[in-house]
């Protein structure tokens, strides 16, 4: 079975997890700004506020990629970036959050909750 799920992050963290997770052999899409439709040209923050938001990336988990390894991955680059940040797991599917992950999360449950 093929689950797609997006990460939801700062944009620094999303480049490394995109590069950590294609690293590991993990179908893991570029980085992509979390509203794309962004114009810096119209908006109160300069270009370079907006392109210090929020971005996404999208993974791909399928019978090749255990749900367990993608957590366990996630996590460890949760804790080596700096500000321990949080990221929203969301099934791309429905646009639903499944869960928050920060450094202190256990894989086993985020795991489950990916698979559920």
């Amino acid at each position: 079975m093929v689950h797609v799920v997006s990460v939801l992050g700062p944009s620094g963290l999303m480049e490394e997890i995109s590069d950590a997770l294609k690293g590991q052999g993990m179908d893991a899409g570029e980085p992509e700004p979390a509203d794309p439709l962004a114009d810096a040209a119209d908006s109160p923050l300069g270009p370079d506020e907006i392109q210090a938001g929020l971005h996404f990336v999208s993974v791909v988990l399928d019978a090749g990629t255990s749900a367990l390894s993608f957590a366990t991955a996630l996590i460890g680059l949760i804790k080596a970036a700096s500000g321990k940040p949080t990221v929203k797991l969301i099934d791309a599917g429905s646009g639903k959050t499944v869960t928050e992950v920060e450094e202190t999360s256990d894989p086993a449950t985020i795991a489950q909750r990916l698979s559920g």
